[in-house]
C-alpha cells in the first residue's frame, strides 16, 4: 500500500511541476470570431496555429483561448463550414503574456471561395503585462550588432554593464536573475551570470526592472529572460560567421 502511495504522490509531482513549467515560460492567445454580417459570435470555429499541434474550438460567445505556446511568431487559421476560410500571419506569442486577438470577422459562402489571409499588427505595447516587462524580439536582435542576451539587456533603461556584469537600479551583480527557457543559469557560488547563446538561437530577451513577482523570489534587483526558438514542421537551417 505504501509502496503505490509513493508511486502515486511522485506522479502528482510530476504533473504539478510540468505545469508550473508552462506556466512560466509559455503564452498564450486569446480572441473573439463573430460573423462580418450581423456580428453574431461564431460557436464552433476551428483555430489552428500551422505547423504545429496546439489550437482550439470556440465556444457559445464565439471565444476561444489556446495555451501553452511556446514564444514566437505563429500563422493562426480559421476555418468554420459555411465561412471563407481566414489566415492571420505573424501573430507574436510572449512568455507569461496573453496574445489578444480582437474580434475576427468571417464571411459566409455557399461555396469554398478565396482564402483571406491578414497580417498581424505589433502592439505598441504589452497591454497584460502588470509590470514594465521589455522584450526584445528575434527580428530586432538580428538587427542589433552585438551578441549575447547580456549585451541585449544592457541597452535597457536603468541597466549598467561593468567588466562583464550587469547591475540594475543600482543594484549589485548578484542581486539579477537570469533564465534560460526556464531553467536558472546564475552561478552557484558567485550568483552571477554563466555562459552565453548565440543570437541566432534566441527567441526572445524578456528584462523586467522590478515588480516581478513571488517566483523570482532570489533576485532583488531585476530579471532576465531567455527563451530559445523551437523546432517546427517544416526543416530550416540557419547559420552564422565571424
Amino acid at each position: 500500500m505504501l509502496k503505490y502511495s509513493v508511486k502515486l504522490l511522485t506522479a502528482l509531482l510530476i504533473v504539478i511541476l510540468s505545469a508550473m513549467v508552462f506556466a512560466g515560460e509559455t503564452g498564450k492567445i486569446h480572441g473573439y470570431v463573430s460573423d462580418s454580417e450581423n456580428d453574431n459570435p461564431l460557436p464552433g470555429v476551428n483555430v489552428i496555429l500551422e505547423g504545429t499541434s496546439l489550437g482550439a474550438a470556440t465556444d457559445s460567445d464565439g471565444e476561444f483561448y489556446i495555451l501553452n505556446i511556446n514564444p514566437g511568431l505563429y500563422n493562426i487559421k480559421f476555418t468554420f463550414i459555411g465561412y471563407a476560410e481566414v489566415t492571420i500571419e505573424n501573430v507574436r506569442v510572449t512568455r507569461d503574456l496573453t496574445t489578444n486577438l480582437y474580434t475576427l470577422k468571417m464571411s459566409p459562402e455557399a461555396i469554398a471561395g478565396k482564402e483571406v489571409t491578414v497580417i498581424a499588427d505589433k502592439p505598441l505595447i504589452e497591454i497584460n503585462a502588470t509590470n514594465e516587462v521589455r522584450v526584445v524580439r528575434a527580428e530586432d536582435i538580428k538587427n542589433l550588432p552585438i551578441r549575447g542576451y547580456a549585451n541585449i539587456v544592457a541597452l535597457q533603461t536603468s541597466v549598467v554593464q561593468d567588466g562583464g556584469n550587469l547591475h540594475v537600479r543600482g543594484g549589485r551583480a548578484e542581486e539579477v536573475g537570469f533564465y534560460v527557457d526556464g531553467v536558472n543559469v546564475s552561478d552557484p557560488f558567485s550568483l552571477t551570470r554563466t555562459g552565453s547563446i548565440p543570437n541566432i538561437s534566441i527567441e526572445e530577451v524578456s528584462f523586467q526592472a522590478g515588480g516581478f513577482g513571488a517566483e523570482y523570489g532570489s533576485a532583488n534587483a531585476g530579471i532576465v529572460n531567455t527563451s530559445t526558438k523551437t523546432g517546427r514542421d517544416r526543416l530550416q537551417f540557419t547559420g552564422e560567421s565571424l
